[in-house]
């Protein structure tokens, strides 16, 4: 059969050999016989990394931040990705990525003049390499990684969050939300207690945070949202009436959760708006979001264990969400 699970494979050394790979290929310039237009490119982006380095020496917080990489529509290729010449692991890692085409750089002072010097260094001229005949452009990893990027910003209030004070308390006020805000972090502060193994940078970046928490004022209830490994680090932040601040930085087994009695939600405008500002300005805040409204389903199910489930016909005026499943054995049930 065709398709039968069970293969006989006689060239077994096609399947033990190691395949070398040799990569994408050549760089790509994207400013090929076009060096003025390059030159222009280079100066900006040295300006968008010294107005980022202002911005940071003058922070409150830390002078750590963490800045956005778009690259240009036709760049968006995994070998093009300004990662190994420019925004190296060792200078400046790439620590996530926002929407199709953006990365985001963690940045200093310092990695701002090593990157800033890298850029002055990229040929300004339009190199060629004779390939069969012909000559073709050849640029150096460094050029055509500045090519790749359209512009370098820092990561602002409007990147953080979509909504104001006050549809945010309306949000909040309703009791199926839980009434916190879902508050995602570049990196996850480490344990108090390892404080003293990071450089002066990094402390001062998580400790105004924590500590700018913890000393905001009556009410402030800050939970670390268990995640898996690799996932976005999120936090819950809630306004309650009363009580000291607590922020619990270690996801709280769900025994020990179901035995916290949490107050109403805290409802007072100033309050709300004094701790949006504190994420807003705080470098490490990532994204703040409002939480999701569930809504208890009205359908009820008769259908019993083995038994064939009937799927209801689909109404044309209603926007479904999309489900794909991928699998070789699902019943015509689902053909629909």
């Amino acid at each position: 059969m065709a398709n039968s699970p069970i293969q006989v494979v006689l060239n077994t050394n096609n399947f033990i050999e190691d395949v070398e790979n040799q990569g994408g290929g050549p760089s790509t310039d994207f400013f090929a016989d076009n060096d003025v237009a390059f030159i222009e490119h280079k100066e900006l982006l040295s300006q968008q990394l010294h107005e980022i380095k202002n911005m940071q020496i003058s922070n409150e917080f830390a002078p750590v931040s963490y800045a956005k990489v778009t690259l240009r529509q036709s760049a968006l290729a995994k070998s093009h990705c300004p990662t190994r010449a420019i925004f190296n692991p060792d200078i400046a890692p790439v620590v996530g990525a926002g929407e199709l085409g953006e990365l985001y750089v963690e940045l200093t002072p310092e990695s701002i003049e090593h990157v800033s010097n890298k850029i002055d260094k990229a040929e300004t001229t339009t190199r060629k390499k004779n390939i069969n005949g012909k000559d073709v452009p050849h640029p150096s990893r460094i050029r055509s990684e500045i090519g790749a990027i359209d512009h370098i910003s820092q990561h602002s209030k409007s990147d953080k969050r979509k909504f104001s004070v006050t549809e945010a308390i309306e949000w909040l006020a309703d009791p199926r939300s839980g009434g916190a805000y879902i508050v995602e972090l570049f990196e996850n502060p480490p344990a108090k207690k390892d404080w003293d193994t990071l450089n002066v940078q990094k402390r001062l970046l998580f400790s105004t945070f924590i500590n700018g928490l913890e000393n905001f004022g009556s009410g402030l209830y800050a939970l670390k949202i268990k995640q898996d490994k690799g996932a976005a680090i999120l936090y819950g932040i809630k306004l309650e009436e009363g009580g000291i601040p607590v922020v619990q930085m270690v996801p709280l087994q769900s025994s020990a959760a179901k035995n916290v009695n949490r107050k109403s939600v805290n409802l007072n405008p100033q309050q709300h708006e004094k701790l949006l500002d504190f994420l807003d300005r705080h470098p490490l805040v990532k994204k703040i979001t409002l939480p999701p409204i569930i809504n208890r389903g009205n359908s009820t199910s008769n259908n019993s264990i083995g038994s064939l489930a009937t799927i209801p016909s689909i109404d044309p005026d209603i926007n479904y969400p999309k489900l794909c499943i991928v699998d070789g054995g699902v019943s015509d049930i689902l053909g629909d």
